[in-house]
Parts: C-alpha cells; structure tokens; sequence
C-alpha cells in the first residue's frame, strides 16, 4: 500500500480532477491525502481522505472574489496576488509534505504551480507527478505552433528559442525571488526558467484531457500522457432533490445556464438577458450560480434556481448548457453528449470555445454580445441541428469508453517503491 498526497489550489473545477484520482487510488487500496484549502475539507472527509488545509477559508472566498475583479481598477496585481496567497500557501504545503510524506512509500501528485510538490521532491527525495487540468496552464503547453504540424522538428526549435526567453525575462523576474530566497532556506541552489524548465516533474506529467481533444506537440515534455478527463463523482449516487426532479419531469429538456468564473460583475446580465433567450427559445431554463444577487429579482415559472447541482446527473436530461468555457464544464458536456454554447472570459475558456466549435459541438459568443438578439438563433441551431447532436454523441461515446482514471492512476502507481505498488482492486 502506498500513500499518495494529493495537492491543488482554486475552485471546485481545480480540485475535481483530484478527488477523481483520489477516489480511484483509495478503491485500490492506498491511502490518500488532500492538502488544499479549508474550504474543501467537508468533501475531501466525505470521500474517506485524510484532509491536510494550507489556508483557512476565509482565504478561498477572498481570492475566489478577487479573481471576478482581476483587470477591474484598484484590484490586485499579479505580484500582489503571489505575496498575498500563494507565497504563504507554498510554505505551508511545503512544510505538511516535509512532516507527513516518505520518499519510501509516498507520491506526490501536485497540481501544475504547486510548487511545494517540486521543493518537496528536490529537497526530500520524494517522486512526484505534475498534473495539467488544461494545456495553457502552462506556456510549455500552449498549442501556440500547431501551424507547422504535429510532427515537425521546427516547432520545438522555436519554442526552445524563440518563446522560452521571453518567457523567463517576464515571470521569473516575479518568481525567482521568493522562490529562491526559501530554497535558500531549505539548502537549495537558486534556480531560473522557473516556467519553461524548472516547476514541471521529469518523473511523471499527465495532462488530464483526451489526446483528440489538444493533442501533444512536439515542444511538450517527451514523458507527458494524456490519460483523459478525470471527473470525480461526488453525488453521482445521490437522487437528485424532489424539487429538481419534479421541474425535470414537467416538461421538455431545460437549457442550463451558469455564469462561472465572469469578472469585473457582467453575471446578472448574464442570466437577465438568458431569461428573456429561454422565452424566445420557448424553452425552460435552470440558472445555477452560488450568489443569489446575480439572478434576477423576479423569474418566470419555467426558470428554476439553484446554488449547485452535480453535472454529471443534470446534464444528460438537458437540452445544452450556456457556460463560460471551463474545462471541467466543457467536459461534463461532452460526457452528456448535449451542445454547448460558451461565453468566454478569460485563461483557457476562449482555447476551449475554439476547439469544440472545431470538433462541432459548441459555438461560442463574446461577453459583450450575449444578449438576447444574438443568443437565441444560435442556441436554437445548436438544440437543433442533427449534425450537432451527432457529433455530440460520436465525442461522448469516447469518452464513456476510455478509462482514463484508471490510466492516470496505474501511471501513479508507477512512481512508487516496487515493494508498495497494488493491482488495482477489481
């Protein structure tokens, strides 16, 4: 038996991949750790982890409200970002893995820019893997040179020497000082290329998404995997409330509507101009959003509300859901086999939006066009369009066919001294 310690930082669709993992290394017999923010413990308890908090929660809620503010005046730099929450939290995770973990019967599966998982692996010898939700979360990633093809030796050339030092003479101006400045601390040489060479694991590295999905391109790191899309299923077993399968059930399929990560406000126009889509459309809706100040005051009956509801047992009695881009959405649609329509905002959601458009299974529209004239014919092609629903259905079939938990899981398993590497438990 081994033990694994998870660790990821951000929102629930951060930390869903993990709890995947998790539950599928616990079913194999291991003895799993989730270090993350207090914020998460009631779930991580839930599944059976030992729970380990870096932060409190009071901490989640005021960076969960700063990132809806980035770009906005008087919100927070990014060097201010780095001071207020994540320098302490690396020291803090830094200092749970160096008391609880063993290089002799311990993985660490971190979260890309998770640093304590690299200072713990260099300094204390313990393996590790880097985990990517999404391939911009980091510019090794980027499918920026698709251009030249997936096979040509140019692309790594240009990375290597074209992108990689304009990407170290802008972040490790922001990163080499902290970093260091502990490293010191821990007895560690300073070190630069902190994005392009450095904070990535040579051991293992899984990008947690299907290989049609973003392929892998040449100036990725050679031992890179793409297992697949990793879901965790909290609540999958749980009937849905009466509530919710009383609106289900009295009618056609509803479109779900969720704001998500929206900066700088824009949420309640968001859901004011998708009341007045679902009219249009004469369809009903479902709005989820965890902040009742950005519904409307006044909904029809055909609009249901709720805070949150699990996705993988909404979905699939769904007509489409309108969402901002985010993989973990994007993915629990493509599982549904429904159309999607996304309004991106910021990070990797307008790379999604792109490719799904490409596979013909979403179209997307700019936050400053979603309004009610622009919207409806869209969605109503999409809800109606056989070949949208067609490849809708080719798309989720893979993804139901492909174990990609168990392929992610079975790569960890690899990291761990022979003497404590288990068979999964059938």
């Amino acid at each position: 038996m081994g033990r694994f310690f998870l660790t990821s930082r951000g929102s629930w669709g951060d930390i869903n991949p993990f709890l995947g993992l998790g539950c599928e290394l616990k079913r194999r017999g291991h003895e799993v750790t989730l270090l993350s923010n207090e914020f998460h413990r009631a779930c991580a308890e839930k599944l059976g982890f030992e729970f380990v908090p870096y932060a409190p929660a009071e901490r989640y809620h005021e960076e969960q409200n700063a990132n809806r503010e980035i770009g906005a005046p008087g919100s927070f730099s990014h060097e201010e970002r780095l001071e207020r929450w994540h320098y302490p939290e690396l020291r803090a995770t830094y200092a749970a893995l160096a008391e609880r973990a063993d290089p002799r019967d311990s993985v660490i599966v971190a979260r890309s820019w998770t640093l304590a998982g690299r200072l713990a692996q260099e300094r204390l010898g313990i393996p590790m893997a880097t985990v990517y939700i999404t391939p911009p979360e980091s510019v090794k990633l980027w499918p920026w040179l698709p251009y030249l093809g997936p096979r040509d030796p140019k692309t790594r050339w240009i990375f290597e020497r074209v992108f990689s030092p304009i990407i170290d003479r802008i972040h490790d101006p922001m990163y080499t000082p902290f970093l260091n400045a502990f490293r010191a601390e821990l007895g560690l040489a300073p070190v630069k290329h902190i994005q392009t060479r450095w904070y990535e694991s040579q051991q293992l590295a899984l990008g947690l998404w299907p290989d049609w999905l973003y392929p892998a391109r040449p100036h990725w790191s050679p031992g890179m995997r793409l297992p697949g899309f990793v879901f965790d299923e909290v609540g999958a077993d749980e009937p849905l409330s009466p509530e919710l399968e009383s609106f289900l059930s009295a009618g056609d399929a509803p479109v779900v509507f969720l704001a998500g990560t929206y900066r700088s406000g824009g949420a309640e126009d968001f859901f004011a101009a998708s009341v007045e889509v679902c009219r249009r459309l004469g369809r009903r809706g479902i709005f989820l959003s965890e902040s009742r100040k950005q519904l409307p005051a006044s909904l029809p009956e055909s609009i249901a509300t709720f805070s949150y509801l699990p996705l993988q047992t909404l979905l699939p009695r769904c007509a489409a859901v309108v969402h901002h881009g985010g993989i973990g959405t994007a993915a629990r649609g493509l599982q549904a086999a429904i159309p999607q329509l996304i309004v991106p905002v910021f990070s990797d959601q307008p790379l999604n939006a792109d490719r799904l458009r490409e596979l013909g299974v979403a179209d997307s529209v700019q936050k400053s066009e979603y309004h009610a004239d622009t919207v409806t014919p869209v969605l109503r092609r999409l809800i109606g369009d056989t070949r949208v629903r067609e490849a809708c259905e080719a798309l989720s079939r893979r993804i139901h066919q492909t174990d990609a938990v168990g392929a992610a899981c079975t790569a960890l398993e690899g990291l761990l001294p022979e003497a404590h590497r288990l068979r999964a438990v059938s």
